[in-house]
This record gives C-alpha cells, structure tokens and sequence, in this order.
C-alpha cells in the first residue's frame, strides 16, 4: 500500500484515461471475500459449543435424577456388602449407556446431515472418518466427565441414612 499513489501516477501517466475507484491490498480483498464464508463457520462452531453444553447438561441431570431416584438402592448395596467401586460402576454403566445411545443417533444424524453441510466444509470431505472420531471422542469423554459428581455423590451414600429415609 505504500507504494500505490506512485502505481497510480505511472498508470496514469501511461493511459490517462483509466479510472481508479479505489485502491487495497489482495490480503483486504480475500479478508472481504471470505467473510460470509468465515460468518458461517463461527455461527457453526457457535451452535456445536451450544449443542455440547446442553448434552452435558442433559446427561448430567438425567444421572443426577437417576441417583436420587436409587439412593435407597444405593444404600441396600452398600448394606449388603458391595464396594464404592461396585456403586460407582453401575452408576457409570448407566452413563456410558446415555452416552452411546446418544453418540449412535448423533453419528446417525450427522451422516445424514453432511449432504446439506457440503457446501460450508473446506478442505475436509463430508464423511472424514478422522473428524467423526475426533468429535465421537470429545462428546464422549465430555459426557462421561458429567457423570462423574453424580457417580461419587452415589458412591458416598451412607446405608444407614438411606434406609431410614423411608
């Protein structure tokens, strides 16, 4: 840009007749060029956040209600012997089950949706085998960490307390 008042004098020292409406740089131009694109992606990674967080949210109520539910349960186990371990398993199995039921439709959604979803990938191909699994990695394990304040809450159920609760 520095040197674009002496481009236009030598231009118009050439051909006088050439108009120039306005002068910037290629990086300007590409910037404004791929903005609508650049828009699209941040409202796209905008809803995935969006739609991550209210899986965990889901997740985490529907074991937290799950839990509360089988606190007597709980306490009849631990009465009968078992582990926290034992506790925190069945509690985490349950999760794990939530967890894969919801990654299997999710998969099943996003295969189906990839053909209307074309248009705004670059430079990934609409069934990238390396993406599906990074992303089936990351809901996974960010579901299973949902589950973990309630698996411990129903790990510290005293037998005692909850047996005399009803």
């Amino acid at each position: 840009m520095n040197l674009a008042s002496a481009v236009h004098h030598e231009i118009s020292a050439l051909q006088p007749d050439v108009a120039f409406s306005r002068t910037s740089a290629l990086e300007d131009y590409l910037s404004a060029s791929a903005a609508p694109r650049r828009f699209n992606m941040v409202l796209v990674g905008l809803f995935g956040v969006t739609a991550l967080m209210l899986a965990v949210i889901g997740v985490y109520g529907v074991i937290s209600d799950s839990v509360s539910r089988r606190t007597r349960e709980f306490g009849l186990r631990f009465a009968l012997g078992a582990s926290h371990r034992d506790v925190l398993g069945v509690v985490m199995a349950r999760a794990g089950r939530l967890v894969g039921t919801g990654l299997l439709l999710g998969l099943i959604g996003a295969f189906c949706a990839t053909r209307a979803l074309r248009g705004l990938l670059f430079q990934v191909q609409p069934f990238d085998p390396k993406t599906f699994l990074i992303v089936v990695g990351v809901v996974a394990a960010v579901g299973l960490f949902a589950c973990i304040i309630p698996a411990r809450r129903a790990a510290k159920v005293d037998p005692m307390v909850a047996l005399r609760s009803e």
